[in-house]
């Protein structure tokens, strides 16, 4: 083979080559070029190079980035993975948010600290009538307390050890995380003493994927259950005021670099 057509046989392999690769990727042409220093080597970042420099391309053509996530306000989502649903949305993912892993609800933004108990979710708490987490008002919008048999047994038996071996945030050291259905994460303290409430009065609970906030009607027939201190624990929860993990607007979606 004369030389000119080995050169033109060259060109047509790395043509074919270079073709394969940018058709293996999905995107886009980079380009980093660094300086070489002629007599010590040393590289350096530089637009252009000097007169005592070699120019040395690093990466050139075709390369894979990672995909990269952000939120509907632009903001940089710091994901660690995400996974998606059947429409292709990002459905949940881990990322890092001020330091902290946390799982990250993809559709509504909404960051929930890892190493949380949620409470009011879960095979313990399905009915009304053994969730001890009890509110004052109709609507449960006071802070709930926990009100526990002191002889419990069934369910209400496995609910009391639950709370007795709280595993407490470490994302909010001493606070449990209280969740309901879609509701925001709530985070809470036991009160270390018990806290006395009026006896007879009425206690509402909220139910476990629906959020609604239902009256006990677990004694005397089905009659209204009423609050009582006798055979009970009552214990106060305290309200998290601190600082909270900030939440990202959803949706979230994942662009092609």
């Amino acid at each position: 083979m004369n030389k000119k057509l080995s050169i033109v046989a060259s060109l047509l392999a790395v043509t074919v080559v270079s073709s394969t690769l940018a058709y293996a990727t999905t995107i886009a042409t980079s380009k980093v070029t660094a300086c070489a220093n002629k007599s010590t080597g040393i590289l350096r970042v530089a637009k252009t190079c000097a007169k005592n420099e070699n120019s040395v391309p690093l990466i050139s053509g075709s390369v894979q980035l990672a995909p990269a996530y952000y939120d509907a306000a632009g903001k940089p989502v710091n994901t660690i993975w995400a996974g998606f649903n059947s429409k292709g949305q990002v459905d949940n993912m881990q990322a890092l948010v001020n330091g902290k892993v946390v799982t990250v609800n993809g559709i509504t933004g909404l960051v929930t600290p890892i190493g949380d108990i949620g409470v009011g979710y879960g095979a313990y708490i399905n009915n009304d009538w053994d969730n001890p987490i009890t509110y004052t008002t109709a609507d449960c919008s006071d802070v709930p307390f926990l009100w526990l048999p002191n002889n419990p047994n069934g369910y209400m038996s496995q609910t009391v050890d639950l709370f007795k071996t709280l595993t407490t945030n470490p994302n909010y050291p001493g606070y449990f995380t209280l969740t309901y259905g879609s509701d925001a994460p709530l985070y809470y303290s036991i009160s270390p003493s018990a806290v006395g409430y009026v006896t007879g009065m009425s206690i509402y609970h909220k139910r476990q994927f629906t959020n609604e906030c239902v009256e006990d009607m677990g004694g005397d027939g089905g009659a209204a259950r009423h609050y009582t201190p006798t055979g009970y624990t009552t214990k106060g929860l305290t309200v998290y005021t601190g600082t909270k993990l900030p939440n990202f607007r959803g949706p979230i979606t994942v662009r092609v670099q």
